[in-house]
């Protein structure tokens, strides 16, 4: 059993299943030599199956298009964590893609206006969620290195009112 950390992203967690994935190999491999290996049958009811992640999938645009009551800061984070190198969470700022590498979650704004540029500071800004603000805090551009959102915004005026996405 691997318990998740608040921070955890699907990149580290994959080199952390990794590590313990070895160890178990090793112990199970030890276990069968000395025939003292414990054989349990997997319960078909409780199994459930998996397909492959798609690029598609770190659309966030598509959750609002949607309108899918998943469409909330607190799961947008964690998709954001979990899609996390590959293929990471993206949106269109200015016809050209967005990646969100991380972010945290605060409440308010007005959920009407999901998708939306809000709080913009001198070190950070807010996108609006079903459920309150998304605060991103790495980034990267289309062209550009990955960033703090504070650097980006050294380079980039954004503007209250921004709305995200190719419907935009």
């Amino acid at each position: 059993e691997v318990t998740l950390t608040p921070n955890e992203t699907g990149g580290s967690l994959f080199d952390r299943l990794a590590e313990v994935g070895a160890k178990l190999a090793v112990q199970t491999l030890q276990a069968l030599e000395d025939g003292t290996a414990e054989f349990t049958p997997q319960d078909h009811e409780k199994a459930t199956q998996v397909g492959m992640i798609k690029k598609s999938f770190g659309d966030v645009e598509v959750l609002h298009e949607l309108e899918l009551s998943v469409a909330r800061g607190e799961f947008v984070e964690r998709l954001i964590r979990g899609l996390n190198p590959w293929p990471g969470t993206y949106t269109e700022y200015q016809g050209k893609t967005l990646k969100i590498w991380g972010a945290t979650v605060k409440e308010g704004g007005d959920p009407s206006k999901a998708g939306t540029i809000v709080n913009v500071k001198k070190h950070s800004f807010g996108i609006q969620t079903k459920d309150g603000i998304l605060v991103p805090t790495e980034i990267q551009l289309e062209g550009k290195k990955r960033m703090t959102a504070e650097a980006f915004l050294c380079g980039v005026s954004l503007e209250e009112g921004t709305v995200l996405g190719t419907n935009a």
